[in-house]
């Protein structure tokens, strides 16, 4: 007997649909949610539903990994589309945060995909080198979208004979950020283990090597210095790894060199910045405001501008607080800034409350997504303001879409 399931769709509509639920998967170990196929009446496609136990719902910790993924979903579908979205991604098809056991609805492999955890020393040469290209461009793409997964391991990854798909986006951070301590030897890097410096891409290169080097020679790695492989296994897997672990982010290789070491091509050659169709508009505002100088806009207590700070390099403050004076709604920035049901910015020092959209505008119940629907997701009240709700300029490096951050 098929079960009503409603929730939000990746663009911020709800929904409601008929549902057949299959099994629940053995657990995995160290992981609180529970894993099942499901199947909607409209389409009848398999996903895969990740949800939180009724029981566990209210631990903040592991309501937040939850809240990660979804908006890592959302950044990735904004950043790809739905015609480029890479196939090494899992991609967020629903969610509901704040249904009895919160959810979400993955788009996620196929019959053949499996856990690389089951395929280790199994893989044919051929499928080696499938398997170590497929794995490098998937962190590549990622790297392009100015995220870092962070927790690429054996049952994080999935292999299909074809290509890998990376999973469980929960810990994943945008590049520039903090790093927070997350996972442990010898997946994670020592910098990331240690909690120290921001988030870099060369973060997952260093479980990537792990990862090949583990599934190529069914060998464990080290958790302080390059694996134990020996120099008779050929196939030129110490050429593919030199350098990848060292024990800082900044003297590994990016993603593209290791391509480049199995002559593959960069995927990220064939990508493009989404079109800002207003980017000539704001290059205007800009010039304009610069024209004013620093008295364009008043200035406001404890703000950079009230400090010195030339007028117009931070117009989303500016027009924000401005915009609310006046009772107009400010517009996002370019370092796609969110504005709070008071019509202000939302800036790192601000007060905690609903999270803004990559790229949207945030409703006052709730979130807006980049289509403009609004969606609630936790209920307005987040527990923790991270990147999704940071307020940055878009020649900050902490905007994705800045040089730096696509990598």
């Amino acid at each position: 007997m098929a079960d009503e399931l409603t929730f939000f769709d990746s663009s911020g509509a709800l929904a409601s649909h008929r549902v057949e639920y299959g099994p629940d998967a053995p657990p995995v170990p160290g992981s609180p949610l529970l894993v099942r196929g499901v199947r909607l009446s409209a389409d009848r496609r398999p996903y895969l539903q990740r949800r939180l136990p009724a029981s566990r719902a209210s631990q903040r910790e592991l309501m937040e990994t939850l809240e990660d993924e979804v908006r890592v979903g959302l950044a990735l579908a904004r950043a790809f589309g739905r015609d480029s979205y890479p196939p090494e991604f899992a991609r967020l098809a629903a969610y509901d945060l704040a249904a009895d056991e919160p959810f979400v609805l993955l788009q996620q492999g196929g019959e053949n995909d499996r856990p690389v955890s089951r395929v280790v020393g199994k893989l044919l040469t051929a499928e080696q080198r499938m398997f170590e290209h497929s794995l490098i461009r998937s962190v590549r793409l990622l790297g392009w979208a100015g995220l870092v997964h962070r927790a690429i391991n054996p049952s994080t990854v999935l292999w299909n004979g074809d290509r890998v798909q990376l999973t469980s986006f929960g810990h994943a951070e945008v590049v520039g950020r903090p790093r927070r301590r997350v996972g442990g030897a010898p997946w994670a890097s020592p910098e990331q283990r240690e909690a120290v410096g921001v988030v870099d891409p060369r973060d997952d290169i260093w479980s990537v090597g792990q990862l090949i080097h583990h599934v190529v020679t069914s060998q464990p790695g080290s958790d302080s210095g390059p694996p134990r492989y020996t120099n008779d296994l050929g196939g030129g897997l110490e050429d593919l790894l030199e350098r990848v672990f060292e024990p800082r982010a900044h003297q590994r290789p990016e993603a593209r060199t290791l391509l480049a070491r199995i002559s593959a091509p960069d995927p990220c050659d064939e990508l493009l910045r989404p079109t800002d169709e207003l980017a000539e508009g704001r290059a205007m505002f800009d010039r304009l405001l610069r024209s004013k100088g620093q008295g364009a806009w008043p200035p406001f207590p404890g703000s950079d501008t009230a400090s010195g700070r030339r007028g117009g390099e931070d117009r989303g403050d500016a027009w924000g607080r401005a915009a609310a004076r006046d009772g107009r709604a400010g517009p996002a920035d370019d370092g796609y800034r969110g504005t709070g049901p008071n019509g202000y910015p939302r800036d790192p020092g601000e007060r905690e409350g609903a999270g803004a959209t990559w790229g949207g505008y945030e409703a006052a119940d709730g979130w807006t997504t980049p289509g403009g629907a609004s969606s609630r997701i936790s209920g307005g009240d987040s527990p923790r303001r991270r990147w999704w709700a940071r307020g940055t300029d878009s020649r900050n490096a902490e905007d994705p879409w800045t040089e730096g951050g696509r990598g």
